[in-house]
């Protein structure tokens, strides 16, 4: 159910659930859709949202040298989470606490989430991940 917001992609359900934007498949490989530094708008959060927690879901693990992620609410921002190590070099599932402040927030506009792949070393040639943003509407 849409906000009501004109223009926006956000939305509002009339029961009070945990909900998820999540991200396509994003291939941190050679030729891939999500090659080191590069960001992408993976959804929009309504406004009043608080933030819950982070999934990783990696199918193929990323072999890069230094494989690490940002989440925020804007290109290239670190405001939700931003890994110190490990990043998305593992496979499986994993749940990753966001910064404390973007836990305890209320988003007071609808607001964008990024990702990005925040690698520095050698080009990756494997790796396929899918992210999750969990958040609570009141």
């Amino acid at each position: 159910m849409a906000t009501g917001t004109l223009g926006t992609s956000a939305r509002d359900y009339h029961t009070r659930q945990t909900v998820y934007i999540n991200s396509p498949v994003l291939t941190s490989g050679t030729g891939g859709n999500f090659l080191a530094t590069q960001s992408l708008k993976i959804g929009t959060i309504p406004a009043g949202a608080s933030i819950r927690s982070l999934l990783t879901c990696t199918k193929v693990a990323d072999n890069a040298g230094a494989s690490l992620v940002k989440v925020g609410t804007s290109n290239n921002a670190a405001d939700i989470f931003a890994s110190a190590a490990g990043g998305f070099a593992t496979a499986g599932l994993t749940s990753s606490t966001v910064i404390q402040a973007a836990g305890n927030v209320q988003v007071a506009a609808d607001t964008d989430i990024w990702v990005t792949n925040n690698s520095s070393a050698a080009a990756a040639t494997s790796g396929q991940t899918q992210f999750f943003v969990e958040f609570l509407v009141p």
